[in-house]
């Protein structure tokens, strides 16, 4: 059984209509704004989404009969209404993000694989003499398997614990640090399950990585083993190839993680960089809801009570200490942010145009008060802001935009052209508005025309206040609620922020995910480079008979430090060019959370790849340098 989502007021009544008398699906709604009617169906048991989806689309083909000019595109093709599953419809805009985050955190998981697969691998080696003594001593092979599995094991189930400790501190910062960027963030808990597959995948990481090491041990011949304890000679070729192959796997994962977070962080700084189009400073947001029923007057907000209601309110505002200019209107820029949209979609075409552009996005139309874009500091290109008399005017007056301009006319100086809204009728153009990011920073300025509010914005009961002072938060908000309540003292008032906190409100889920994917970066570059130097000093420990003769035979410690730094450059250039690729294919999943810059962006690549190589570089240069300085005769000694 599933449960279906459909956004629209007039859809839902007709279909509630139709269904109703069909018994084919029971509707509940939720309340979200008197602009948009959220439309939940479940279908029924011997019904089917294909079905219903059907039924739905003959459905809408009526209704854009019936009603062409509401449910016919431009072009003349009828307007469609897909029906959701709801969790689809709940996670829709952070699937990816979801998904992102879980492929950051399989790579972390490999590379810390990689990591304790290299180490037992060393550990191993070390061991050769050791474990080639227990086989002369009569320890069968079983035993010796078993006493390594045992040991890893041991190692993985304590590194386990210590994790599991580190997931409850991880969920409690997660959920203190809400965002807002994951939905139902605050339900997040350490499961029994999770749990469990930690634990698995610890001990099975720690008893897999031991396996290799055993299985070399027991197919040793005991008299080899000897020998090559004693001689100290390198590990064989086929160890040596598995962990230059795990080092560069190392780095080539790193670097897909680095070029991620450097991604995300390229994108935060684009974004926060961004023209917002207005001043946010000093600027103070009230969100109301004029609803039905007065209570405090025991009448109801009739369109002309809600007209009277706002302009008596500015006159007691504009009267505080410190306002400079109250205006009001359906929404306020970074009221919705993101994919979210408010309140008031039409076609806006030029008057007298003989073809219309089925190519034009739909604009946003915002009834606003006069004096709205000098309280908010918006500049205007051209013409002039509405007046206290501009909603009486005939024609109607309106202010667009200059994206909208460009689109209707190709010129942004177009007052006193004429255009038409919807079926609102013609409206003169007598301002120009340089544009404002209504949507969120990371919203490019869209289409839109500004209308009188006392004309065309009281008919419902949303409505948004911006104050500009140059008084404290502190001291403005409770005189902001007094005079509010002093026209209506049962008005609830759900907040009075700042609109620098709208911004900020905007910019905390490209924030968080550039903080996280940064953490898993630190913490994938802090891995790999202890793995190439976990590696690079395990090499010179191997070859260090073979240092000491060539310093011996009178190799100076620069070649020694050449010979040591080359191999390990060779790892890390492989590492690096694999990287890069896999960054360059990978990164493209970023598209849709990523502002300003692509995916492909050279100097974000150019950047982590010269931090890598610069880490992996320092990781190999102190073995190496280790190596130079030792002294020869010390060495074969303790040889």
């Amino acid at each position: 059984m599933h449960i279906l989502l459909v956004d629209d007021t007039e859809l839902f009544l007709d279909l509630e209509r139709s269904y109703l008398e069909r018994d084919s699906f029971t509707f509940s709604t939720a309340r979200s704004g008197d602009e948009a009617l959220d439309v939940i169906a479940r279908l029924r048991d011997d019904g089917g989404r294909q079905a219903a989806q059907a039924e739905m689309d003959a459905i809408m083909a009526g209704i854009a009969e019936e009603f062409p000019e509401q449910y016919t595109r431009r072009d003349g093709t009828q307007r469609t209404y897909p029906l959701v599953p709801l969790q689809q419809a709940g996670v829709r805009e952070v699937s990816r993000v979801l998904y992102t985050l879980l492929g950051a955190v399989g790579f972390m998981l490999l590379i810390a694989c990689a990591n304790v697969a290299n180490l037992f691998l060393a550990r191993g080696t070390a061991r050769t003499r050791e474990l080639a003594l227990r086989g002369a001593l009569g320890a069968s092979r079983g035993r010796i398997v078993g006493q390594l599995l045992i040991e890893s094991g041991a190692l993985a189930l304590v590194g386990g614990a210590l994790g599991i400790g580190l997931a409850y501190l991880g969920v409690d910062i997660f959920t203190r640090y809400d965002t807002g960027a994951v939905p139902r963030l605050q339900e997040l808990a350490v499961d029994p399950r999770i749990l469990l597959f930690a634990l698995v995948v610890s001990v099975g990481t720690g008893v897999l990585c031991g396996v290799f090491p055993a299985l070399q041990a027991v197919r040793r011949d005991v008299n080899d083993g000897l020998r090559e304890g004693t001689a100290n000679a390198t590990s064989g070729r086929e160890r040596r190839r598995v962990r230059s192959g795990l080092v560069v796997s190392e780095i080539a994962l790193t670097l897909v993680l680095l070029t991620g977070a450097g991604l995300l962080s390229r994108s935060f700084m684009e974004m926060i960089r961004v023209d917002p189009g207005f001043q946010t400073e000093e600027l103070v947001t009230v969100p109301l809801n004029l609803e039905g029923e007065n209570s405090s007057g025991g009448g109801s907000y009739t369109q002309e009570g809600r007209i009277q209601f706002v302009q008596a309110l500015r006159e007691r505002l504009e009267g505080l200490p410190g306002v400079q200019g109250v205006v009001a209107g359906w929404s306020l820029p970074f009221v919705r942010v993101g994919g979210s949209r408010c309140c008031w979609g039409e076609d806006v075409v030029a008057e007298g145009s003989t073809a219309e552009n089925p190519d034009l996005p739909m604009s946003w139309i915002h009834p606003v008060t006069d004096r709205y874009f000098a309280v908010l500091d918006a500049p205007l290109a051209h013409g002039r802001e509405f007046t206290p008399a501009d909603p009486n005017t005939d024609p109607n007056v309106t202010i667009i935009n200059t994206v909208l301009a460009r689109q209707l006319f190709g010129r942004t100086d177009v007052v006193g052209e004429q255009v038409r809204i919807g079926d609102n009728g013609t409206f003169t153009v007598v301002g120009v508005a340089q544009g404002v990011h209504q949507f969120g920073l990371d919203q490019e300025v869209v289409p839109g025309a500004y209308v009188p509010y006392a004309a065309f914005g009281a008919w419902i009961d949303m409505l948004h206040v911006a104050v500009r002072s140059d008084t404290g938060l502190g001291t403005l908000a409770p005189a902001v609620r007094e005079a509010i309540w002093a026209i209506d003292a049962d008005l609830p008032i759900e907040e009075i922020v700042t609109m620098r906190q709208r911004v900020d409100r905007s910019l905390a889920a490209p924030r968080f995910l550039s903080l996280l994917f940064g953490f898993f970066a630190g913490v994938a570059l802090l891995l790999a480079c202890g793995g190439i130097y976990a590696s690079m000093l395990y090499t010179v420990s191997q070859r260090r008979r073979e240092m000491g003769i060539r310093l011996a035979l009178g190799a100076d410690g620069g070649r020694v430090i050449r010979l040591v730094l080359g191999q390990g450059l060779m790892l890390t250039f492989i590492g690096l060019g694999l990287g890069l690729a896999g960054a360059y294919g990978l990164t493209r999943f970023l598209e849709s959370i990523v502002w300003g810059i692509t995916t492909t962006d050279p100097a974000t690549f150019v950047g982590v790849t010269l931090v890598l190589a610069s880490v992996a570089v320092t990781a190999c240069l102190i073995p190496a340098w280790r190596a130079a300085r030792a002294d020869p005769l010390e060495t074969l000694r303790a040889e």
